[in-house]
């Protein structure tokens, strides 16, 4: 079938970012705890649960892990991890939030991004590593009926446009701005559907939260969507079609299946 409407999530979708959150997010907990016991493998793994998309939150449970659990090994503290991180404290939260926001946005665009200059951490910026996997010509064929669910917030999505060096009107674009409308709740999703105004839409991601996103999208539509997968299977249990990157879909199916 062919698809009028391309619904995308951003990091490690539309961006190269494995250079760039999971970089911030091991340097900011390794400045709050002093310690580098929390590693790659260690943040692979919390991405992979459900409501760990969003990068920061991620950065407070692996901090906390090794703060409040020293002696739980992680696969132990897993399983926990979503409870752990409601009973934080809110001060603790906030610090290593900002950690994180420092590490990221750096001394070239934490201002921009969040509206305070760093103050501990004194680098360029984890965010000058990423890279674009689309050119503007794979996609401008399709820019006029594409869309984007996304865990940035307003100002980190307009730094990835400038990555990707196109955009789109506010009205396809849903960004995170309310932690209880993030993936996977539908609603945003639903209302991007509309605002393209399409019967076939394809959603692209890569997380637990986008396979779920999809999921409850499609129970509470008229609509059936198809879920792309792109790049690592990430506990993700199934899809419609599954890709190494997000140019290799375009390559073999051209926007059509």
């Amino acid at each position: 079938m062919s698809y009028d409407a391309f619904i995308f999530d951003v990091d490690g979708v539309l961006i190269d970012t494995s250079q760039s959150f999971s970089s911030a997010v091991l340097y900011a907990i390794e400045q709050m705890t002093h310690s580098t016991k929390f590693q790659l493998n260690h943040y692979n793994s919390l991405k992979e649960l459900s409501g760990f998309n969003n990068d920061w939150d991620v950065a407070i449970a692996g901090a906390a892990w090794i703060k409040y659990y020293p002696e739980t090994s992680f696969d132990s503290f897993l399983e926990i991890a979503t409870e752990a991180k409601s009973e934080l404290p809110n001060s603790f939260i906030k610090t290593v939030s900002r950690l994180a926001m420092e590490s990221y946005g750096g001394d070239t665009a934490c201002e921009q991004l969040y509206g305070f200059k760093p103050s501990s951490i004194q680098i360029d910026g984890m965010w000058k590593n990423e890279k674009s996997y689309l050119n503007r010509e794979n996609i401008e064929s399709i820019l006029a009926i594409s869309g984007i669910v996304t865990g940035r917030n307003k100002s980190e999505m307009e730094l990835g446009f400038q990555i990707l060096g196109w955009e789109l009107p506010d009205s396809r674009v849903a960004i995170s701005d309310n932690p209880k409308l993030d993936k996977p709740n539908p609603e945003k999703l639903l209302n991007v559907v509309s605002n393209v105004n399409c019967q076939s839409p394809i959603y692209f991601g890569d997380s637990i939260d986008d396979y779920f996103l999809v999921k409850n999208f499609n129970e509470q539509s008229n609509l059936q969507m198809t879920f792309c997968c792109v790049g690592e299977n990430n506990q993700i249990p199934t899809w419609d079609y599954k890709v190494n990157t997000i140019g290799d879909f375009f390559k073999i199916y051209g926007g059509n299946s």
